[in-house]
């Protein structure tokens, strides 16, 4: 089984307000093995497969747990949604779907189909819509 976390780093107010804030992090996604034995879980050695610069959020196990969608802000300041297959270690884009940006993005349909909320620059545009998953991608 795995566990999936995001890390985000908030940072205290409680320095000087003479002193400038730190600049918060981007979050990141992290990967373990769970195993409960009796009972009592075990969380594996935790592995940033999202270890970059820039916004990695929202994961979400596909529904055959090989895969990891999530959410992800890359040079071209686009959101969108990207898997990472855990065997492979290796993460796709999923959807390039400019000006529009996807964000929680969920497997459905047996991983067939991908519903997310989506948001644009353009006037009454914005909508939560489904982007289909290719077979290869799987």
């Amino acid at each position: 089984m795995h566990l999936i976390a995001t890390a985000t780093v908030f940072l205290g107010t409680a320095a000087s307000a003479q002193q400038p804030a730190a600049p918060v992090p981007p979050p990141d996604i992290f990967l373990a093995s769970l195993d409960i034995t009796r009972g009592t879980p075990r969380v594996g050695a935790p592995m940033n497969f999202t270890d970059r610069p820039g916004y990695d959020n929202q994961p979400s196990f596909t529904s055959d747990g090989r895969a990891v969608l999530f959410t992800s802000v890359r040079a071209d300041a686009q959101a969108d949604i990207y898997r990472y297959d855990i065997a492979a270690k290796r993460a796709t884009r999923v959807t390039a779907t400019a000006p529009e940006s996807e964000y929680s993005a969920t497997a459905i349909e047996g991983g067939r189909a991908i519903p997310s909320c989506a948001w644009s620059v353009t006037p009454l545009s914005d909508y939560g819509g489904f982007r289909s998953m290719e077979a290869r991608q799987r």
